[in-house]
């Protein structure tokens, strides 16, 4: 979809701060909008340093966050989380993506865990390298239905489901709901704190951009 939009540039590939800001440079960008995901702190970072050592406006637009259930147990961080799953028995399922997942078996038996990534080479290598068996391991595109979700709970024996509050999006929703009624345990990962200016709305995020550039 974003490809056959005449009025947009689609570049791939990772960038640090320096590519970021030679990026603004070469392309003489006035703002930027960070959209990225609400847990992506490293390239947010990125993102935000380039900016300030530009001198270029940032906006931050964050998607809305799932409304929860006084039973879900929130932490602050990974750490907080792995202490409170110790405490725990039964099988544990992890829906919060490969990259810190180094975080969570250094903490917890990989034995208990259950992994749901997905199926791409940089995810499945993450997985192997941390000692997870086949049959620990779900590698499926989602967001799923929530009757896949119980299914998924039913077959590996899950106790407990640990994710992030992605957005409607990132199918927080099916996942605690399908959780709650399979009397599972549900730990989330809160979300990064965020400084600065940041919009949940777009129409208004869209009539902020407009009114700096046409200062």
């Amino acid at each position: 979809m974003v490809d056959d939009m005449d009025n947009l540039e689609t570049i791939f590939g990772e960038m640090d701060v320096e590519k970021i800001e030679g990026f603004i440079e070469e392309k003489n960008i006035r703002a930027v909008v960070d959209a990225t995901h609400p847990y992506a702190e490293i390239i947010s970072g990125n993102i935000e340093k380039a900016c300030g050592n530009s001198g270029t406006k940032l906006f931050k637009y964050i998607r809305e966050e799932i409304p929860l259930d006084d039973k879900v147990n929130v932490y602050k961080d990974i750490e907080d989380l792995c202490k409170s799953l110790k405490s725990t028995e039964g099988n544990i399922l992890l829906t919060t993506g490969s990259r810190k997942l180094e975080e969570y078996t250094r903490h917890l038996p990989v034995e208990r865990l259950y992994v749901r990534v997905l199926p791409i080479r940089k995810s499945m290598e993450k997985v192997w390298q941390e000692g997870f068996k086949s049959s620990h391991i779900i590698a499926m595109q989602g967001p799923f239905s929530e009757e896949f979700n119980k299914e998924v709970y039913k077959q590996c024996d899950i106790k407990h489901m640990v994710l992030k509050n992605s957005g409607p999006n990132g199918g927080t929703r099916q996942k605690i709901e399908s959780a709650l009624e399979a009397n599972i345990e549900i730990h989330l990962l809160d979300r990064p704190t965020t400084d600065g200016d940041w919009f949940e709305d777009k129409e208004t995020l869209i009539k902020e951009i407009k009114d700096y550039l046409e200062e």
